[in-house]
């Protein structure tokens, strides 16, 4: 029996907020089918937005419970258009979907490297949603000449194309009762187990194996961002203290990134991966201006990028350099840091990446 139609023989939101929603002493948990069930009708339009909120921010005030993360995520699975890839890899990789502000951010750009690399790779996301209202890899390929994304049959076909490699894959065709949602959850003003688990949802799939490469700012992340991987079928996931809770690591300090995968028993261990101190970049190098609007941050990121896939040097160069190595060596594609490293250079400095890049462009 589905989550769907579990829900019908259980309490909605106005009987679930009666138990979640009552003060820090008296509140109590939901099993993991109520929350499926809940979170299900919310987003097939059967429930009021504001007692979502309400519902969400409680859970969130309160703390989520590991079992409570597992029925939202299986709700936001059941509505979720997931399509299944040819091809042996694939790597996801999960920016916050709300963008970045801070820092200079080469994410559009790193899914063509790593598929001159011989990684098939893709970046879900949004345009654009708040809180931050960033940049996103698709304002990055908006001002490239992109402004219609690929939806998920096309994504498909980019993947497992020899030409192209990689794709990016918008929420509005992934999880588009999600994303009809996004004005209500920019209500919320508080992130919620919801833009926690967006970026799990898992919607292009590989017949191999499925790699996942997240990161995390708060280090109460990490075990459940690789629990939830899990539940939704990745067979490793690389977790990393992420810029900007991002997929490039964090500046000004060492790298702490951590692999799960089914393979190894869902043990976490700990990457020895260290980076090389030609490719070391400050926080101070990439960082945005307090007057600099988004839409110059997005023209920044796109020439530096492009000047990256050029062979040009530069932060862009580095800081492509060290994520794709540490994707590639994850994700079993390189058998040492030093050789995924010289893989990157090398589509870099040959342009392989930049025509892929063109490739998807159009």
């Amino acid at each position: 029996m589905s989550s769907a139609d579990a829900g019908l023989e259980m309490p909605k939101l106005p009987e679930l907020l009666k138990r979640v929603a009552i003060g820090p002493k008296l509140q109590k948990e939901i099993t993991r089918q109520e929350a499926a069930a809940a979170i299900t009708s919310a987003l097939n339009g059967h429930e009021n937005m504001m007692q979502l909120g309400i519902f969400l921010i409680a859970l969130r005030m309160r703390g989520e419970r590991m079992h409570e993360f597992e029925g939202i995520l299986d709700g936001m699975l059941e509505l979720t258009n997931a399509v299944a890839v040819e091809t042996e890899n694939l790597v996801e990789l999960a920016e916050p979907f709300d963008g970045s502000n801070r820092q200079l951010n080469f994410c559009a750009f790193l899914p063509a490297v790593l598929a001159a690399c011989g990684m098939p790779a893709y970046v879900s996301g949004v345009h654009d949603c708040g809180p931050k209202h960033g940049v996103t890899a698709a304002k990055v390929f908006e001002f490239l000449g992109k402004p219609q994304l690929p939806d998920m049959t096309e994504a498909v076909s980019l993947l497992e194309s020899e030409d192209v490699g990689w794709a990016y894959c918008g929420q509005e065709f992934s999880s588009p009762a999600l994303y009809a949602i996004r004005e209500q959850r920019d209500l919320m003003i508080k992130r919620t187990a919801l833009t926690t688990l967006e970026r799990l949802l898992h919607p292009l799939r590989a017949s191999g194996k499925n790699h996942l490469h997240i990161g995390y700012v708060h280090k109460a992340y990490p075990p459940i961002y690789a629990r939830m991987a899990m539940q939704a079928g990745y067979d490793s996931v690389c977790l990393l203290k992420g810029m900007e809770g991002g997929v490039f690591p964090a500046l000004d300090k060492p790298l702490r990134a951590t692999l799960v995968s089914v393979e190894h028993d869902l043990e976490p261990s700990r990457i020895d991966f260290d980076f090389d101190p030609l490719d070391v970049v400050s926080s101070g190098e990439i960082k945005f201006s307090d007057t600099e609007s988004c839409e110059a941050q997005v023209a920044r990121i796109a020439e530096e990028g492009l000047a990256a896939l050029n062979g040009a040097c530069g932060n862009a160069r580095k800081l492509l350099t060290t994520t794709g190595a540490l994707i590639l060596y994850s994700s079993g594609q390189a058998s040492a840091p030093v050789a995924a490293r010289k893989m990157i250079l090398e589509v870099l400095d040959s342009g392989a990446a930049l025509h892929r890049l063109r490739s998807f462009v159009g």
